[in-house]
């Protein structure tokens, strides 16, 4: 009895990753060794019988279902990509369960082409010859994965300090290329200022004040209470990675200016990635 050939259900048609269900009955026991082979053309009303799939796969049953140009389990495959069937064109399939030269059993049957086919159900192929992507489409795709990715954690940044040592003057710095922010770090503040909270670390009086600058614009003012302050520039909350893009969208031309109040000193750093 010919091996039954079956396309999806209530969708009789062929395409890019459609499944094709293979059945061989009546029961049989299948050699080991024996394996299914499987051809797709175009017909002849189409144009001379050209094959645009092979697969072979192992048979270990009586049925097998393989997926069209998918590179995935166990089979062996090879598409001719020089043959682009249009939409409805005539496909016949043709199965064979073989045993080294010995036919088992075979089947054929004609179906309509459908250019979409399951391709809203591709899977994830590891090869990129099985993507579905061109070479220059995959590299576009690993260069966006590796630019977006949160690659990097803040555990990496490194610390440049501004200040030479602590001081209590005036400081100023232009930044030569992306930070991610700074640390303000106060060595001393007068007696007759005592910090108002449980914690004692927290001054009601401001202790310095931090000013950024994008050329001559005032970007961001942050007053210091305490002995310590992260300043991030992307945003206040915690961002714990950034991507490899991060710094290419960074605003150039920054500048920082910082004051320390009357007896306060301390040192400020630069954080950025080495």
């Amino acid at each position: 009895m010919p091996i039954t050939i079956a396309p999806p259900v209530g969708n009789p048609v062929i395409g890019p990753f459609v499944a094709i269900s293979l059945d061989s009955e009546p029961p049989q026991v299948v050699p080991p060794g024996s394996t299914w082979e499987l051809f797709v053309n175009t017909t002849v009303e189409v144009g001379p019988g050209q094959t645009i799939w092979t697969a072979t796969a192992p048979a270990t049953g009586q049925q097998l279902t393989h997926i069209l140009f998918s590179q995935k389990g166990p089979a062996t495959s090879a598409r001719n990509t020089s043959v682009v069937p249009k939409q409805g064109d005539t496909m016949r399939i043709t199965a064979e369960l073989r045993n080294g030269a010995t036919v088992l059993d075979t089947g054929q049957v004609d179906v309509p082409w459908d250019t979409q086919g399951n391709q809203w159900e591709i899977p994830y192929e590891t090869s990129t010859q099985s993507s579905g992507l061109t070479p220059t489409q995959a590299s576009q795709l690993e260069e966006v994965h590796g630019q977006t990715f949160l690659s990097r954690t803040i555990d990496q940044l490194t610390l440049h300090e501004i200040t030479n040592g602590p001081t209590g003057a005036p400081v100023g710095f232009n930044f030569e290329g992306w930070a991610w922010g700074v640390i303000v770090r106060l060595t001393a503040v007068p007696g007759d200022a005592e910090p108002q909270t449980p914690d004692g670390d927290y001054w009601v009086r401001t202790l310095a004040v931090v000013r950024i600058y994008r050329g001559v614009d005032l970007w961001l003012r942050v007053p210091i209470h305490t002995s310590s302050k992260i300043i991030p520039f992307a945003e206040e909350n915690v961002l714990v990675g950034v991507s490899a893009l991060t710094p290419t969208q960074w605003a150039l031309q920054l500048s920082l200016q910082a004051w320390f109040g009357p007896g306060v000193e301390g040192q400020i750093f630069w954080m950025n990635f080495p």
